[in-house]
Order: C-alpha cells, then structure tokens, then sequence
C-alpha cells in the first residue's frame, strides 16, 4: 500500500488528568504479615479525534492514481452541535485487597491474597434510536459495569537447601485491567450519530481534482443532502485500502469546511 498526503487521523490531541489515592495498612503477626489497601485511580480525559475528517481517495492501481481515477472516497463528518470529534472518556478505577505473607520455615514463604475491582467508565449523551438496537438491549453511549472482579493471587518463595542462594519461586493469579482510553473514546464516538462516515464507490466518487460544490460557508448537513442524492455506502469504517491509499485534504470534497469546533473553549483546525 501507498499513502500519499496527510495521515487521515490529523490532526488530534489528549489532554488528560490523573489522580491516585492509595492506601496500605500492614499487621505483623508471628510469622504473617498481613496488609490491607485500596487503590484509586481517577482520570479526565479531552481528546479530539478528526479520522477521516479530510476525507480520503483510495485508487486501486498506479495508473488509475496516474489517470486521476479513484475506486472510492471516504469522509468522516460530525453531527452539528459544539461536541464533533471531541469525546471526554473519563474513567474511575476503584480496588480493594487484602493479602497474607506468612513463612511457615525458614526456607519456605507463601503469600496469599484477593483483591476486587471495578472500573468505571464515562458515556455520552448521545443514543442511537435504532429498533435493532434496543430490541437487543443495547444503548449507545451507555458504559456496562462489572461488579463481579474478584482476583485470587497465589505466590510462593523457597529455598531447596540451607546455606544455598538456588531459590525457586512461583506463583499464579487472575488480574483485571483498565480499558486504554482509546477503546473508550471510540465507543463513545461511533454510535452512528455524533459521526457518520460516507463511502462513495462508482459514478458517485467525485473527481479527485474536483473544488467543492459548495461556498466557503458549507455546512456537513449540506453535504449529507447532497450525498444523499447520489450513491451512498454508509460504513463504520473508511474503504480498505487498495495499492494506492491516497491521503488528502487538499482533495477533500469539503476543502473549504476548515475548522471543527471541539468544545466551547477549543477549536482545532484542519487544512
């Protein structure tokens, strides 16, 4: 594959903050060392996301590429309001545990212990209407919780001879972890609302050197009328890539749509 151009995720940013709060109380009794904790880590995140937000030419040859005669196009548009690429996938993870060192000899320690879990991850407001959808349950935006992580850890440490440094250690256990913040961001985003991607294949590709039909005060929800007159392959995602993925806003067939409002207080420009 050969890409020319911008990289269609561009541009982009994270702003994040974290904050931890972690605890551990420990009892030495005899031969056992009992500890007892928690551990919460809480992170806000902002991220601005414009995937496919210049749109992008995939040409299945170099001489289609040559002759300027492109397979599809594909372009990602936010849905109006303030919000567009911009997603908030805030998360709070919350853990308890308990655990046991105890040395029933010299030579010989095992530690023992259980620890809980639950993470938490910020939704949206924004939901999918579709009947399929709820027919099965599911509502977009919406964050399922699982109360039920409970981890046994086991571990041991022994020596097979006195006096000797040879030490044989092992142990097992279950562990649960938090979702990257990239899982939840896209969950949040595509729900087939807040941004829709348009695929046109065939005679609806428009010319890869084609200006925009509109003036510089085009909106996405003009360029949806006009795409639906013509036709239109929705996807989730943008079209496989051919010999010659070709990347570019220049050639976008909004090349005058240039700034995306983010939140109130950022804007982010794509040229």
């Amino acid at each position: 594959m050969l890409a020319f151009g911008r990289a269609n995720f561009l541009s982009r940013f994270t702003t994040q903050r974290k904050y931890t709060a972690v605890e551990t109380l420990a009892w030495n009794i005899g031969r056992h060392t009992l500890k007892a904790g928690h551990d919460f880590k809480f992170e806000r995140t902002e991220q601005l996301s414009t995937n496919l937000f210049g749109g992008q030419y995939t040409f299945t040859s170099l001489a289609d590429f040559a002759l300027r005669r492109p397979a599809s196009f594909a372009q990602a548009l936010p849905a109006p309001g303030p919000s567009a690429g911009t997603t908030f996938p805030d998360s709070d993870a919350y853990a308890l545990f308990a655990q046991d060192s105890w040395r029933p000899s010299d030579r010989l320690t095992l530690d023992y212990g259980v620890r809980w879990d639950l993470f938490i991850y910020a939704g949206n407001d924004v939901r999918n209407p579709d009947a399929g959808l709820a027919s099965v349950g599911l509502a977009t935006g919406v964050m399922p919780r699982d109360w039920n992580d409970v981890a046994g850890r086991f571990g041991f440490a022994f020596r097979p001879a006195r006096g000797r440094q040879l030490i044989v250690r092992g142990g097992a256990g279950t562990f649960y972890g938090v979702l990257p913040g990239l899982v939840a961001r896209t969950i949040q985003a595509q729900n087939g609302i807040q941004v829709a991607t348009f695929t046109l294949t065939g005679d609806a590709v428009p010319p890869s050197r084609a200006r925009s039909p509109f003036p510089t005060s085009a909106s996405a929800s003009a360029y949806r009328s006009w795409a639906a007159t013509m036709s239109v392959s929705v996807s989730a995602r943008g079209p496989s890539a051919g010999l010659g993925a070709c990347q570019s806003a220049s050639t976008s067939i909004l090349p005058s749509l240039r700034s995306w409002p983010t939140a109130d207080r950022h804007r982010r420009w794509v040229w």
